[in-house]
């Protein structure tokens, strides 16, 4: 993928591409461990979620948010422009700054030849997706950046980058992720809870959403048979509740089990 932008690059003078980190070179090493493909870049500076531990309670000024979210925007406008690639994990964490001052690097460079790092090994990182037409229904985004149409699982398109940078931004100004649909205790991802938190700042989600979901039946009920029943029996006046021997013979309650809501 890297490879694939970079001959765009090579073709182009799109201001996006100002704002993107891309492979500067890309090779193999052999080693007594196995072959490793690696990707050499441009030395960048920390990332927006380390910058966030230099303000009080992790709140950045609002100028300086309104400045780093122009770059993100920059930065994706040319991959939506051409529908071609999706990030799907735009975060804190992987939206770097620049280097102001390139001594460090220096510095780095003699550290690591008297004391060289531990290698990381990991199976993480930003998964570009390339939309071609096809439809995109995978499981994607970090747990607490996902879109709602990816719990919803509906066909998802480019447009998921632009909820991560709506989360991302709020997070930076707010010092704290405005979604947490986690189970602390075991440590697991609760989708009814993400959807319960989504509905409470957003409002319902729109209707075609909701029929277009597989978790309609699930999660959602708009069945105005249904409704008709509940009606009966939640209402202000008394009095105009059904009693029990009436609502025993509602319809929704005669149909087949298989029927059933």
């Amino acid at each position: 993928m890297l490879q694939c932008m970079k001959k765009f690059t090579e073709a182009a003078s799109h201001p996006s591409l100002s704002f993107t980190r891309l492979a500067t070179d890309n090779f193999e090493l052999h080693t007594s461990s196995g072959q490793h493909y690696c990707v050499a870049s441009k030395p960048q500076g920390r990332s927006l979620r380390t910058l966030r531990t230099s303000f009080s309670n992790a709140m950045v000024p609002k100028l300086l948010v309104r400045s780093s979210m122009r770059r993100p925007f920059f930065a994706i406008n040319w991959p939506h422009a051409t529908r071609n690639p999706i990030h799907t994990d735009i975060s804190p964490q992987n939206v770097l700054t620049e280097i102001g001052d390139d001594s460090i690097l220096k510095n780095i460079e003699d550290q690591e030849s008297q004391d060289p790092s531990i290698p990381i090994i990991s199976d993480s990182g930003a998964p570009l997706r390339d939309d071609d037409g096809r439809i995109n229904q995978d499981w994607i985004m970090p747990d607490l950046y996902r879109a709602p149409e990816v719990l919803l699982q509906i066909p998802w398109t480019f447009q998921v980058d632009m909820w991560s940078v709506g989360v991302m931004t709020l997070e930076l100004l707010e010092g704290k992720i405005l979604f947490d649909p986690i189970d602390h205790v075991n440590n697991q991802y609760v989708l009814p809870l993400g959807l319960g938190q989504y509905i409470g700042y957003l409002g319902l989600l729109p209707l075609h959403m909701i029929q277009n979901s597989p978790l309609l039946s699930t999660y959602f009920d708009e069945k105005e048979l249904f409704l008709k029943f509940i009606r009966r029996m939640l209402a202000w006046d008394p009095e105009a509740r059904a009693t029990a021997n009436k609502i025993i013979e509602d319809e929704c309650l005669q149909r087949p089990f298989d029927k059933m809501i």
